[in-house]
């Protein structure tokens, strides 16, 4: 009998001795693969900016406004009547949004076809390593040019998409400028502010 419980007792205390070795394992394991994750979650900037450039092109509005980091409708107005003569900017002072309808409505305001056209230039795997991008000039009609100075500040994680525009008239030349910032938030991409520059 006593040796019929010590055999039992031994078997008891092996059983344990496997499960907790079992655990252990398998909790090293996870602590590899969650280290696996780690290294390879990190985000691809120019892949996100590549995304954005492909939602502009195809005017996916939800998507787009969900980049939208605040509500700046005064700025969005200011650069809606830039491009429009038609809308009064005073009219708009009293907006207190600038929602996805409104969009909707003035996307070739806010996003011009030549903004579209030389964001598609921009290398961004480019801007990323060397903190600068700029495109080769336009020209949107005649007497009038434009290009795209992109810069990259790693330190706040943001860029910096300046649409500047040449504009020459009776031998003069005027210029203007439309800054779009971006910044990234982890795997997120928001637009921290847009401002028109006279």
């Amino acid at each position: 009998m006593k040796r019929f419980c010590f055999n039992v007792l031994l078997i008891v205390v092996a059983s344990i001795v496997f499960v907790s070795c079992q655990n252990k394992g398998s909790q090293q394991k996870k602590k590899r693969v969650h280290g696996i994750y780690s290294i390879t979650k990190e985000c691809e900037k120019d892949k996100l900016f590549d995304k954005y450039v492909s939602d502009l092109n195809q005017k996916s509005i939800p998507k787009i406004m969900e980049t939208f980091k605040t509500s700046y409708p005064y700025e969005i107005w200011k650069i809606v009547s830039f491009y429009d003569e038609q809308e009064n900017l005073n009219q708009h002072l009293s907006e207190k949004s600038f929602d996805e309808q409104d969009l909707v409505e003035q996307f070739n305001n806010v996003f011009s076809e030549e903004f579209i056209i030389c964001l598609n230039k921009i290398d961004f795997k480019d801007l990323f390593i060397k903190g600068e991008f700029i495109t080769q000039d336009f020209q949107v009609k005649e007497g009038e040019v434009c290009r795209i100075v992109s810069t990259f500040d790693k330190s706040k994680n943001q860029v910096s998409v300046v649409l500047s525009y040449d504009f020459f008239e009776d031998g003069e030349k005027y210029e203007s400028s439309i800054n779009y910032i971006y910044v990234l938030e982890g795997c997120t991409l928001k637009m921290k502010n847009l401002m028109l520059i006279n």
